[in-house]
C-alpha cells in the first residue's frame, strides 16, 4: 500500500526537516573508552534484538566503545530552502556485528553477509531541529544539551556536556541541568593532519578499537563512503502508552562527502561522568561500579577528523507493530 504524503509543518514553525541533511565544516573528536562487552551486549539485547528478531541479530564484539564530540559549522536540508544552523552533538557508540539469517520464503531469500554497524544508545544535541528530525526520521533517541568545546590552542583542553539529569528516581525530588560529561586533556589538541584519506583514518581507528595491527585491517569505505549507523525508531501508542504503535530498526547511513584530514591526539585524556539514575553510563554502558558524585574514567586514545557529510534517508532493517 502506498504511503500517504507527509504533511510538512515547514513555514509553520516546523522542527523536522526533510532529509538528506547536508553538513559542512565538521570537526569530530573521537575518544576510545574501555568497556565491558557483556554489559554492552545487555543493552543491545534490551533495545535492538527484540525488534530485530528473528531474522536479524546484533552482537557486541569488542571491549571498547567510542565517545564522539562533533562541531558542525553549517547544517541544513538539501530539499527545503530554509537556511542553515551551526550545531554540536555528543554520542556514545557501540560497534556491532549485524547478522541476517535465511528467511524461509519461496524462493528462499539469501541473506547478505554480516556487516559492522555502529549504534548509539546515548546521543545529545544542542539544537531542536536536529533533535526532532533525528528522532522522527531515523529514530535517534536524542536529548538536548549544552556542549562546550575548548578554545583553539588551549594548553589544557576541556569538553563539557550539560543536560537535564535525575540523580535519583524519586517522585518528590526535581531534576536539573548539570554537567554529565567532562573530558580533560593534558596537552593541546592536535590540528595538523596525519591522515590524508578517509581510508587512512578508518584503518587506524578500527585498529585501535579492535586491537588488530593496522596492516590487517581493511577500510570499510573502499566500496562506499557511507558510515553504517543504525537506530531504534519507536513511538508510544496513544491509547496504550506502555505499548509501541511503531517499532523498527532503521538503517541510518551517513555519507562522507569531503574528508579534510585528521589524526591521533598526542595528549592524554580522562572522562568524568556524573553518577545519576537517568544516565547510568558507568554501570550500564562501560561496566563498572560508579562513584559518588562522579566517576573518572581513563580515555584509551583520542583523535580528530575534519569532514563534510550528508545524513541520508534511511531504510527499515526490521519492524514490528
Amino acid at each position: 500500500m502506498a504511503l500517504p504524503k507527509y504533511l510538512s509543518w515547514t513555514g509553520h514553525g516546523s522542527s523536522c526537516g526533510e532529509p538528506p541533511g547536508v553538513f559542512t565544516g565538521a570537526t569530530m573528536h573521537l575518544f576510545g573508552l574501555a568497556a565491558d562487552r557483556n554489559v554492552m551486549q545487555a543493552l543491545v539485547d534490551q533495545f535492538l534484538n527484540p525488534v530485530a528478531a528473528p531474522h536479524v541479530q546484533y552482537e557486541a564484539v569488542v571491549g571498547q566503545s567510542l565517545l564522539t564530540m562533533l562541531d558542525i559549522a553549517k547544517g541544513t536540508t538539501a530539499v527545503e530552502a530554509i537556511g542553515w544552523l551551526p550545531g554540536r552533538e555528543c554520542a556514545l557508540w557501540i560497534p556491532l556485528i549485524e547478522t541476517t539469517f535465511l528467511q524461509l520464503t519461496f524462493p528462499p531469500q539469501l541473506p547478505p553477509p554480516p556487516r559492522v554497524v555502529m549504534w548509539s544508545p546515548y546521543i545529545f544535541i544542542n539544537y531542536a531541529i536536529g533533535m526532532v528530525t533525528g528522532r522522527e526520521v531515523w529514530g535517534w533517541s536524542k536529548g538536548l544539551a549544552d556542549i562546550d568545546f575548548p578554545q583553539a590552542g588551549s594548553a589544557a583542553p576541556q569538553f563539557d556536556l550539560s543536560t537535564v539529569i535525575f540523580r535519583e528516581f524519586d517522585a518528590t525530588q526535581p531534576g536539573g541541568k548539570e554537567v554529565l560529561f567532562e573530558i580533560r586533556g593534558n596537552g593541546p589538541l592536535d590540528t595538523l593532519p596525519t591522515w590524508l584519506s578517509l581510508d587512512d583514518a578508518a584503518v587506524d581507528i578500527i585498529a585501535e578499537l579492535t586491537g588488530f595491527d593496522p596492516v590487517d585491517v581493511t577500510s570499510p569505505f573502499l566500496l562506499s563512503p557511507d558510515f553504517p549507523a543504525i537506530a531504534l525508531k519507536q513511538f508510544r501508542d496513544s491509547s496504550a502508552p506502555a505499548l509501541a504503535c511503531y517499532q523498527a530498526i532503521v538503517n541510518s547511513p551517513v555519507r562522507i562527502t569531503n574528508f579534510r584530514g585528521g589524526g591521533f591526539h598526542s595528549a592524554t585524556f580522562e572522562l568524568e561522568i556524573a553518577t545519576c539514575a537517568s544516565h547510568p553510563v558507568v554501570e550500564k554502558f562501560l561496566g563498572g561500579a560508579p562513584s559518588t558524585p562522579s566517576t573518572v574514567v581513563p580515555i584509551e586514545w583520542g583523535a580528530f577528523i575534519n569532514f563534510d557529510f550528508d545524513a541520508l534517508a534511511g531504510s527499515e532493517i526490521a519492524k514490528r507493530t
